[in-house]
C-alpha cells in the first residue's frame, strides 16, 4: 500500500516540474539514491536521459565538490522531519549564474520517512522588491526572482507577515498594532499560507519564517513601512 501511495506523491511532485520549466525537480531514497527527476535536473547533473541517473547519488553527478554538504543536508532533513529551505551556490555557473534556491522535504507516509524530495532553481537576476499602486489606490509589494514564483501581497498584508516573522509578534500584538481582532489577523495569516503554496503541515509560522527571511531584512522593513528612505520604493538585493 504504502508503495503506492509513494508514487502517488512522486508522480504528484513531478507534475509539477513537467509545467515548471525552469525549476529542477526530484526524488531521493533514503540513501540519496535518485528515484526520480525531471528534465532540467538530470541536465545540469550532467546526464542526457532520467534513466540515466536513477539511483545515483550526489557522489555522482556533476556537482560532486558539495557532495559532503548535500549528504549533511539530507541527513538533517530525514532524522528531523521538516522541510529545508536556503539559498545554496554551486560549484559551477549555471546561465551566468551559481546561486540557487534550494528546497527539500521528507516523504512521509503513515508516519514514516521513506526518502524526500525537492526542487531548485537558479537565481539569474538579483532579487528586486519593489512597492507598486494596486487597484483601489491600495499598494502591492511585488517581489521578483528570490523565490520559486514571483511573490506580489498587498502592503498591509506584507506589514503583517513582517510583524509575525522578522519580529516575531504574537496574533494579538499584531491586531494591536493594525488596529484589528486576533480572528482577523489569523485569516491573514491564512491567505499568506495560500500565497506561498503552504498545505497540510506545512501551514505554520515556522515555514512563513523559512521563506520570509530569504527577502525580509532591515531595508526592506524601512522601505514597506516608509522609514528614513524618503519614499523609496525599489530595491536589489546583492546576492549572498
Amino acid at each position: 500500500m504504502y508503495e503506492n501511495n509513494l508514487i502517488t506523491i512522486i508522480d504528484q511532485h513531478l507534475l509539477k516540474g513537467a509545467q515548471d520549466t525552469d525549476i529542477a525537480y526530484f526524488a531521493k531514497d533514503r540513501q540519496g539514491k535518485v528515484i526520480a527527476c525531471n528534465a532540467l535536473y538530470y541536465k545540469l547533473a550532467g546526464f542526457s536521459c532520467e534513466r540515466a541517473i536513477i539511483g545515483k547519488t550526489m557522489q555522482q553527478v556533476s556537482w560532486r565538490q558539495l557532495a559532503s554538504f548535500y549528504a549533511f543536508v539530507e541527513k538533517m532533513v530525514l532524522n528531523s522531519g521538516a522541510k529545508y529551505l536556503n539559498i545554496e551556490k554551486l560549484p559551477v555557473q549555471i546561465d551566468g549564474s551559481n546561486s540557487v534556491i534550494s528546497e527539500k522535504k521528507p516523504i512521509v507516509i503513515n508516519g514514516h520517512i521513506y526518502g524526500y524530495m525537492g526542487r531548485f532553481k537558479v537565481m539569474k537576476k538579483a532579487p528586486e522588491i519593489t512597492i507598486i499602486p494596486g487597484r483601489y489606490n491600495r499598494q502591492q509589494v511585488v517581489i521578483k526572482h528570490l523565490y520559486f514564483v514571483d511573490i506580489i501581497l498587498p502592503l498591509k498584508l506584507f506589514q503583517i507577515l513582517i510583524y509575525v516573522t522578522f519580529y516575531q509578534l504574537d496574533y494579538k500584538s499584531v491586531a494591536n498594532l493594525v488596529h484589528c481582532s486576533e480572528s482577523t489577523i489569523k485569516k491573514h495569516i491564512g491567505m499568506l499560507y495560500d500565497r506561498f503554496g503552504l498545505y497540510d503541515q506545512q501551514r505554520n509560522l515556522n515555514e512563513l519564517q523559512k521563506i520570509s527571511r530569504l527577502f525580509i531584512g532591515q531595508r526592506v522593513v524601512e522601505m514597506c513601512f516608509d522609514l528614513h528612505l524618503e519614499g523609496q520604493c525599489h530595491l536589489i538585493l546583492p546576492f549572498e
